[in-house]
Parts: structure tokens; sequence; C-alpha cells
């Protein structure tokens, strides 16, 4: 979950809607030298004239706004409006954070974690994190319980479920997934597939495409929930829709196995295409073959293999497989025993069963096997 970005300011409410009366008041406060109107100005102008609302936001920081401390270090770091400057953007990010405000303190942590425009302190980071979590940030809660994960132990395990119950509580669609894996795999907490499906449900219902295919394959399986195909299919379809790759391979798998839908092989090239074209080796493995064999679309030997070796050097059991298989039967390529047996003893080593099989077939040893 760790990242090298420190996270913009909160979104405040729109203000002077009610038309020239309101924006008038807006400005006639920002004039007086309020701050928070110096800061709603500057949001408000941002998406048109970022220079112009990086001149609000210094007026909001000289009267020692802290929100608008965290907007304009996020400007200062991504050269928005302004020449782009880490070491300054860090400087402003640490003192919004002593004034206490909980998304600069978060920030604090990615600063001084990666070393972000200054030197890396890993410790003084860590405690910049836990005061974010302390004051209640989901997005600080979520982190910590990642570390504290990391990390491993009992003790650790038991603090990172009671920051995540936190966040998910405050409807954090990240930590209820998280708490719905610790349940699926018994990690931390005793394992209930039940439970896992209700902190699943709960993120899938704010949008998270993981949770969504997360609960998908617990419906699809019947764990925890009654098995049902076609609802397993909808969650699956709405996760690949939202560009999860892992979602459109085994979306594309219930196309080509007719599992939750109609089977249709065209629409399981596309979303195989798709989830491979980001680099998901089950999704590559399985358009090769598709494209290799001819498997309901027109054979494209050449392209098949390609996706296949892609694969196989992301190291996919399926992948290694199939290349075994057409390299010992020469099927689209030149027949080459010595490449075929590779493949097959690399799938295996993966726990390919059926490539296990051939390979005692062909007498292989175990020794060659386990080598």
């Amino acid at each position: 979950m760790a990242t090298k970005q420190t996270a913009r300011s909160r979104q405040t409410k729109k203000t002077g809607q009610t038309g020239q009366t309101g924006a008038g008041s807006l400005r006639q406060r920002a004039a007086a030298g309020d701050a928070p109107a110096l800061f709603a100005l500057a949001q408000a102008e941002m998406p048109k004239d970022a220079r112009r609302a990086v001149a609000w936001l210094r007026a909001a920081v000289e009267a020692g706004y802290a929100p608008a401390m965290v907007e304009l270090s996020w400007c200062l770091a991504e050269g928005a409006g302004v020449r782009r400057d880490r070491a300054a953007a860090a400087a402003l990010t640490l003192r919004a954070a002593e004034l206490g405000d909980p998304l600069a303190q978060l920030n604090a942590w990615a600063v001084l974690e990666h070393g972000l425009g200054v030197k890396a302190e890993p410790k003084a980071a860590r405690r910049w994190l836990e005061a974010s979590a302390r004051a209640g940030l989901s997005l600080a809660q979520v982190e910590l319980a990642d570390h504290l994960l990391q990390e491993g132990g009992a003790a650790r395990k038991r603090k990172a479920v009671a920051w995540l119950t936190l966040a998910a509580r405050a409807g954090d669609p990240e930590a209820q997934w998280h708490l719905g894996l610790l349940h699926e795999q018994g990690d931390g907490v005793p394992r209930s597939a039940k439970k896992a499906v209700g902190f699943y449900r709960q993120a899938a219902r704010a949008g998270d495409p993981v949770a969504q295919l997360s609960l998908g394959l617990l419906t699809q399986a019947g764990d925890g929930i009654r098995r049902d195909a076609r609802a397993a299919f909808a969650l699956f379809r709405a996760a690949a829709e939202a560009g999860l790759a892992e979602a459109q391979a085994v979306l594309a798998d219930c196309y080509q196995g007719g599992e939750g839908t109609r089977r249709d092989l065209r629409q399981a090239l596309r979303w195989y295409r798709l989830a491979a074209g980001q680099g998901e080796p089950a999704a590559m493995a399985a358009l090769g073959l598709m494209l290799a064999s001819g498997q309901g679309v027109k054979a494209a030997p050449a392209e098949g293999l390609r996706w296949l070796r892609r694969a196989a050097d992301r190291d996919d059991a399926d992948a290694h497989y199939y290349l075994g298989v057409l390299y010992l039967a020469g099927q689209g390529v030149r027949p080459n025993q010595a490449r075929g047996l590779a493949h097959l003893l690399r799938a295996a080593q993966l726990g390919d069963e059926e490539a296990a099989e051939i390979l005692a077939a062909l007498h292989v040893s175990e020794a060659a096997r386990e080598a």
C-alpha cells in the first residue's frame, strides 16, 4: 500500500453556489485575510488558473492555515502553478504536520519514509504515520495496518486488525476489503468465509473493484455464501469494466466456459486481450492458447506463441505447460524436445499436475523435475 506520493488536501464544501452574492461574500472574507476563504478561492481557481490558485494558497499559508499548506506542498511537489521544488514541499508538509493536520502527518510519513525532498528518516516517518492514524485518518490507519502485517507476529497482527476495523467502520473500502481478506485466509483472525463475504460486500457496494472480484470468487465457489454463478459473473463484469486486469481475465474465463453467462468465445478473446495488455500473465497464457490453436477464433500461431512466451517469462505455469506441449508436438513451431521438456519441467515445479503426468509418462526422473 505504501506510496511515494503525498496525498492532496481534503475537499472543501463548495462555496458561493448561490450566485454573485455568495462569491462576493467569499472574496470579501478573503480580502479581509480569512484563511478558510482564501483556501476555498484557491481550490475553486485551481482547475482554471493554477498560478492564481497558488497565490491564494500562499496567502492562506501566511495566515497559518494548515490545509492550505498541504495543498501548496502538493503544488510544489508536482510543479502545478509553480516551479517544482521538492525541498520546499517537504518543509511545508512538515510544518503543517507540526500544526496537527492529519493529512499533513500522513504526507510527512511519505516524505520522510521515501526521502522526498529531504533525507529519509524511517523512525520519524513511522511516528508521523502513527500520529495520523491516531487522529482518525482512515488512509493512515490502513497504511499503518499494512506495515504491521508486513512486520509479522501475533501482537502486530492484532494491532493491524484493530486499525483496519476502525477504518472499516468509518467506511473505508480498502480497510473493508483487507479485513475480508484476513478473514478469508484466517490471517490474524479465525478463518470465516461468512465474515469475509460481509466485509467484501461492504467494499464492493462502495465500488471497490478488488472487493468485487474477491466477493465474486467466493460467490462462484459457494464459500461463505450460496453459490450463484450469475451473481458472480455480474461482480466480475463490474470489476473488469473498472479496469482491473485480474477481473478481466476471470470474466474471460466465464465467457470461455459459459459460467454464469452464455458461452461467447469472441467476448472471451476480447477480455483476455484487455487483461493481457495490462500484463496479466494468466490472460496472456489463455490468449496465447486461443490464438495458437485457433480455439473459437481464426488461428494466429505466431501471435499466440508471442503471448505464451511473454506469459512464460512471467513464470506462468499454464504458459509453460502449453509451450511444452506445443514444442513436443511441433504444433505451430519446429519440434524441439529439449525446449518442450524444459517448459514442462518448470510447469511441474510450479505445481501443474498435467505437466507432471506427461513427464512421468516420458520417464523424466523426479530428480530432474526438482532440479
